[in-house]
């Protein structure tokens, strides 16, 4: 166990008692805490609650599944709202989609949100709302676009629909800035000003 402050983890793990500290990250000097632990060292309760919308684990997963969905988001937003990669650009695009029966209105914001949702992803930033409106687009894209088509062509929206699921659970893993916000969301515990993350 390494020395933090001049205490060890596992000391200031007795100290803050069994409930509060998990197993300490191998090779660091960080502790996992869980959402629910928060409020007994003292946070107001809308500050748990903004904890535990940008709280996520150090893990690899949802990073592979943010990367995947830039691509996805950029290449279908660039296409809508720019013309890129081939696309038609606004116009052609929010015509498509009138025609379809999707509100002139609803289309515009869908068309900025499918493209905002990639850089959002790409930093790790806000990623359960990004994952929120992507599974609010997928959603729709099954009910306007895909209605009563065979599952043979379903399945690219819903495996879209089960990432952005898994990232609204799991937030945005390692290499985000959601992962640096909930850190220092986090009180000391000491006066050496270890905290828990």
């Amino acid at each position: 166990m390494r020395k933090c402050d001049g205490k060890y983890l596992g000391d200031i793990k007795r100290h803050a008692g069994p409930a509060l500290a998990g197993p300490a990250v191998p090779g660091g000097d960080e502790v996992f805490l869980s959402s629910r632990c928060v409020g007994l060292l003292g946070f107001r309760r809308h500050q748990d609650h903004v904890y535990s919308f940008f709280h996520t684990t150090p893990g690899l997963a949802p990073v592979f599944l943010r990367l995947v969905l830039v691509a996805i988001f950029l290449f279908h937003g660039g296409q809508k709202c720019f013309g890129w990669f081939g696309g038609e650009g606004w116009t052609a695009s929010l015509t498509a989609l009138s025609e379809m029966g999707l509100p002139a209105i609803l289309g515009a914001a869908a068309m900025v949100v499918e493209f905002s949702i990639a850089p959002l992803l790409l930093f790790g930033f806000l990623t359960r709302l990004a994952a929120f409106l992507g599974c609010g687009l997928m959603f729709g894209t099954l009910y306007f676009i895909y209605g009563g088509s065979a599952f043979l062509e379903l399945q690219a929206p819903l495996l879209v629909l089960a990432s952005c699921l898994a990232l609204l659970f799991s937030g945005g893993g390692g290499m985000s800035i959601d992962r640096a916000i909930s850190g220092a969301l986090l009180p000391p515990i000491h006066s050496g000003g270890l905290r828990l993350t």
